[in-house]
């Protein structure tokens, strides 16, 4: 997180780095939750005289120790910490696991394909005569790292593969990814159903971690004809797995009502 407005919740959101304050404290006193980032310095220090909830001692060693926010207009947002810019690109978000499903699936795959920045990258690619290819990949990919990030079960690369694939036969766009991979351990039979005419559809996915709770949202809204409307992603808090579905649900639900649409399913 780069402050710089200092607009961030001080107790749910982690900018400090060791996960949301609301997690390291016993109890957050009523009078504080409105607490944001900005309301903890004053003339460029931290200044926690004004906290009334009891941060443990270590906590505020940390807190004392962290360079204050610029102070500039600029809200919070954001950084990539793999490459020194904060910016996002191709190369410094790439993996080991990612770099293999790619050049074994994707078709369409340029010489600056690793190396440009995240938004020509996409602009680029989900353009291409291969897009939807493309956009599937680059789906499972997300959901695999939500995976080994949050979840007890691992996948290995045969279920990203098998998963591939049922969503290429699903929307009847691209061959089977069995050929390119010589197993025909990864034909799976799982379809889509479109709904009725003038309905759009929408299909939601989380991933948990039972240890700290946090929680990795998917949504995507699909017309009748079965063509992408609208995907979106989020993070939140969570107590149990059917609280982070019935968060993923409302997530879709809010997301459609705010794009016009009122026939849903």
């Amino acid at each position: 997180m780069q402050l710089e407005a200092g607009n961030s919740s001080l107790w749910d959101t982690d900018w400090l780095g060791c996960g949301p304050l609301r997690q390291l404290v016993d109890t957050i006193d009523p009078t504080d939750l409105h607490l944001q980032v900005c309301d903890i310095w004053e003339n460029g220090a931290w200044s926690l005289d004004q906290v009334t909830t009891s941060i443990p001692l270590d906590l505020k060693d940390l807190i004392l120790a962290a360079p204050t926010p610029s102070g500039r207009t600029h809200l919070d947002h954001w950084i990539w910490l793999g490459h020194s810019s904060g910016v996002f690109s191709a190369a410094s978000g790439d993996c080991p696991r990612s770099r293999v499903v790619w050049k074994s699936i994707f078709s369409g795959m340029e010489s600056d394909f690793f190396s440009l920045k995240i938004r020509p990258w996409m602009e680029k690619y989900s353009r291409c005569s291969c897009n939807i290819t493309f956009l599937v990949i680059l789906w499972w990919l997300w959901r695999w790292r939500n995976n080994l990030l949050l979840d007890e079960d691992k996948w290995d690369i045969k279920k990203v593969y098998r998963s591939i694939d049922s969503m290429a036969r699903e929307l009847h766009l691209l061959p089977s990814c069995q050929d390119s991979l010589g197993d025909p351990s990864f034909t799976s039979r799982v379809f889509w159903t479109p709904p009725p005419q003038s309905v759009v559809k929408i299909n939601t996915y989380g991933s948990f971690n039972v240890h700290n709770r946090s929680s990795g949202l998917g949504v995507v809204i699909r017309s009748d004809m079965g063509y992408w409307l609208l995907g979106v992603s989020d993070f939140a808090f969570a107590h149990d797995c059917t609280h982070y579905e019935l968060l993923a649900i409302k997530l879709g639900l809010s997301c459609a009502w705010e794009k016009g649409f009122r026939h849903v399913i």
